[in-house]
């Protein structure tokens, strides 16, 4: 099914001159060339019959899912399992009953598949974003390129789908009421390349990804002496341009992540994304009967793929320990904590605690004991990083 979209004003124009030519076709006929109305809703129907913007709902896909599985099969690399499992995460995740097909340019159509909810991305974590995978092709039958495209609405707003030309309006710059928010275009494997806003359906702003000075990852883990030297790494950040009513502009800068060039048998190589995480974790310094002393750590670390548990710490802060007592009577049990130790290193992180846990009520602390060099051992790969 083809629907012919040349604007909500137009389109009403066409559909009322249309109805009205069907009605009337053996009257219209005969006085057409004395009448000027009738003469202006025929040349509507005759231009809208060559407007460029169509939108194809297709109904039978069977031949272009196989192809789009093909294409999206193809952008794999043999060395970095992690982002193969990416692509097939984003194909498993295609709703193809929902495809649908803009040809806003003779020479190129617009592919659109909307994505199931299952789709998880890295990026807009609870905004409500209606996700889809666009792919850019030559007349439905090479495909040239694809993306991850993220709609959230302004307002915190709820929408089903994106409008229909959204995207020849973004590429084109076309001014429409119906880009109302923000739209993050990601690559297949779900890394940011660049996004832009709208409110009430001028451009506010547009960020585009860009790299930085060379680096290289902090702390790594210990290196082999006979390995060779980790490679070179870079910084990646989101450079947005906000645009104001009087002409103006400015620009803020955002880093992202890191990328690090990693090889793979035969020479075969990637840039690997490398991302700065952080996470939380408590545990259980002393207990007993209805009464613990609880601390809680902060952790910093880089997650990578290609490392054995998945990244690896560097730096952790010992936020604090308390006495947690419940159903004690008589009295308050009371922690004071004398000495810390914490020590982030590669794959592991360890914490010491010391103190002392006494009961108030007694004098001169009569019932006390002191808790020597308490540890505890957390591991990269077991800890919830945001």
């Amino acid at each position: 099914m083809v629907i012919t979209y040349c604007g909500n004003g137009f389109e009403a124009l066409y559909l009322s001159c249309y109805s009205v030519f069907i009605a009337f076709k053996p009257f219209f006929m005969k006085k057409l060339t004395r009448q000027p109305a009738l003469f202006f809703c025929m040349t509507a129907l005759l231009f809208s019959m060559a407007c460029r913007k169509q939108i194809s709902l297709d109904t039978d896909n069977n031949g272009l899912t196989n192809k789009v599985n093909a294409w999206l099969d193809a952008q794999k690399v043999t060395t970095s399992q992690d982002q193969n499992s990416r692509i097939d995460m984003l194909k498993n995740e295609l709703d193809f009953s929902r495809l649908r097909i803009e040809a806003p340019w003779p020479e190129k159509d617009f592919i659109i598949i909307p994505l199931k909810s299952g789709f998880k991305s890295l990026n807009n974590k609870g905004k409500n974003a209606v996700t889809v995978l666009l792919l850019k092709a030559v007349k439905q039958a090479d495909i040239i390129e694809g993306n991850i495209v993220q709609y959230v609405p302004a307002n915190g707003q709820v929408r089903p789908n994106i409008p229909p030309n959204t995207f020849f309006n973004i590429y084109n710059n076309v001014s429409s009421s119906e880009l109302d928010g923000q739209f993050t275009f990601l690559s297949i494997r779900d890394k940011l390349l660049f996004k832009v806003e709208y409110k009430n359906g001028i451009l506010f702003s547009s960020g585009i990804t860009r790299p930085g000075t060379s680096s290289t990852v902090v702390n790594s883990p210990p290196q082999d002496p006979i390995s060779p030297p980790p490679p070179a790494c870079i910084d990646w950040y989101l450079v947005t341009t906000y645009y104001y009513p009087d002409g103006s502009t400015s620009q803020t800068e955002e880093y992202l992540y890191t990328t690090c060039e990693v090889s793979g048998g035969g020479g075969e190589g990637h840039d690997e994304e490398v991302f700065p995480v952080i996470a939380q974790a408590s545990w259980t310094v002393e207990a007993a009967g209805s009464w613990s002393v609880v601390s809680t750590e902060s952790f910093n670390g880089i997650k990578k793929a290609s490392e054995e548990r998945g990244g690896h710490f560097t730096g952790m802060t010992h936020n604090s320990s308390t006495m947690n007592a419940v159903g004690i009577t008589g009295g308050k049990m009371k922690w004071v904590e004398t000495g810390v130790i914490t020590n982030p290193h590669g794959y592991t992180a360890t914490c010491i605690i010391s103190g002392w846990i006494s009961f108030e009520s007694l004098p001169h602390n009569s019932w006390a004991y002191y808790v020597p060099n308490r540890p505890k051992t957390f591991f990269f790969n077991l800890l919830d990083w945001h």
